[in-house]
């Protein structure tokens, strides 16, 4: 088995120099270099084993053993020193992005760039999401990917993205992966976007209720419940309460129904303040 210590040793000694992507392909030697990558007390020794990936990223982000390398030295490096791994992944087109959110592996890079990088560094990444937004939301690895967008994206990409998950929101709602991408959705957008998709949801007639059942859709049909406005509010609230029974035959839709009760009990409570 490969010593860490060793490695780092012959590393810096200029005695491995020249065979850290070979090791990267193999388990234990992708291990020894991400734990060299920790070990690392400056930034010209990250960026030095950095370097000998370059031109192998492609190849690395979709590989079960160097993908974790390529993760570990976004998280190590400065952003700036990430900039030759953004290169190389857009470097076959813009439908790189999505192919490689689709991939087991690949989604994996491409959250930790969305998440270390800057907004300026990851913009064509963004840009090749949103272009597959509705799809790659339904995609059980692009689902997360997505959802990063919405976490670390900028305010006029949350929109653009929510724009177009509220035209396709029967086809997303519907999905377990794009249930989840919604909750996030709803979870990082101005009040203005979280009541546009809540009101898209709750126009849809049963979707709210079909959803309630589901281990993300409950907690979406949360945050639509109380993002909604009146009249649609007390709709949509008689919609459930018709179908309780419904509802708690299973343990998911028992969830919503404590969680409207208590918001139910909450605004009926006298006001004290007089």
């Amino acid at each position: 088995m490969i010593s860490t210590q060793w490695f780092c040793c012959c590393f810096f000694n200029s005695r491995f120099e020249g065979h850290v992507w070979q090791l990267s392909l193999r388990q234990r030697g992708s291990r020894a270099v991400q734990e060299a990558i920790e070990l690392c007390s400056t930034d010209e020794e990250r960026e030095a084993i950095a370097s000998e990936l370059a031109g192998h990223i492609w190849e690395a982000v979709r590989c079960p053993h160097a993908n974790f390398v390529v993760q570990r030295l976004i998280v190590a490096l400065k952003p700036s020193a990430c900039q030759f791994i953004i290169d190389e992944i857009m470097k076959p087109g813009s439908k790189s992005v999505g192919y490689l959110a689709r991939h087991k592996y690949g989604c994996r890079t491409l959250q930790r760039l969305l998440e270390h990088c800057s907004q300026q560094q990851t913009l064509p990444i963004i840009e090749g999401l949103l272009a597959e937004v509705v799809p790659l939301s339904r995609h059980p690895y692009g689902n997360y990917v997505v959802q990063q967008l919405f976490e670390h994206g900028n305010n006029e990409q949350r929109v653009c993205a929510v724009q177009k998950l509220v035209k396709n929101v029967v086809l997303v709602a519907s999905d377990c992966n794009g249930g989840a991408v919604l909750l996030k959705a709803m979870m990082n957008t101005s009040k203005q976007e979280q009541s546009l998709l809540a009101h898209a949801m709750a126009t849809e007639s049963g979707l709210v209720l079909s959803i309630a059942r589901s281990r993300y859709g409950h907690a979406v049909a949360q945050m639509v419940f109380s993002a909604l406005s009146e009249p649609c509010r007390s709709c949509l609230a008689r919609e459930l309460v018709a179908h309780s029974e419904e509802l708690r035959a299973s343990r998911y839709g028992r969830l919503l129904l404590n969680s409207l009760a208590g918001k139910s009990a909450t605004s009926s409570e006298p006001d004290d303040s007089e």
